[in-house]
């Protein structure tokens, strides 16, 4: 056991709500950055950290964005991708737009 010495400390809970997580996530894909090691120093802790009194360091963020993602990808088909009116399917037949014609040399005329 660690002795008391005398101070106050505080009990963080080192997390943040998940809106506040998914907020991020979604500022971060629709913003300009290529990689969350920079949006989150140079945006985040720039510009949101008066909304989000709770803000984690990079790295904690990180090691909590995985329990974040199911309800992230569940938002996001449910608001963000529009309605499927009819069925879907994905088809690898190849579709030739344009025939190619050679001239008599064998070089490709468009």
């Amino acid at each position: 056991m660690l002795p008391y010495d005398g101070k106050r400390h505080q009990n963080h809970s080192f997390t943040m709500f998940d809106a506040e997580m998914m907020t991020i996530m979604i500022c971060f894909h629709c913003g300009s950055f290529r990689n969350l090691k920079h949006f989150y120093p140079y945006y985040v802790v720039e510009y949101l950290q008066n909304n989000s009194p709770s803000l984690l360091s990079y790295s904690r963020f990180v090691e909590l964005e995985r329990k974040v993602m199911i309800p992230f990808v569940l938002f996001l088909k449910s608001v963000c991708f529009g309605k499927c009116a009819d069925i879907s399917f994905i088809n690898s037949i190849k579709i030739t737009v344009c025939k190619n014609r050679r001239d008599v040399s064998g070089e490709t005329v468009f």
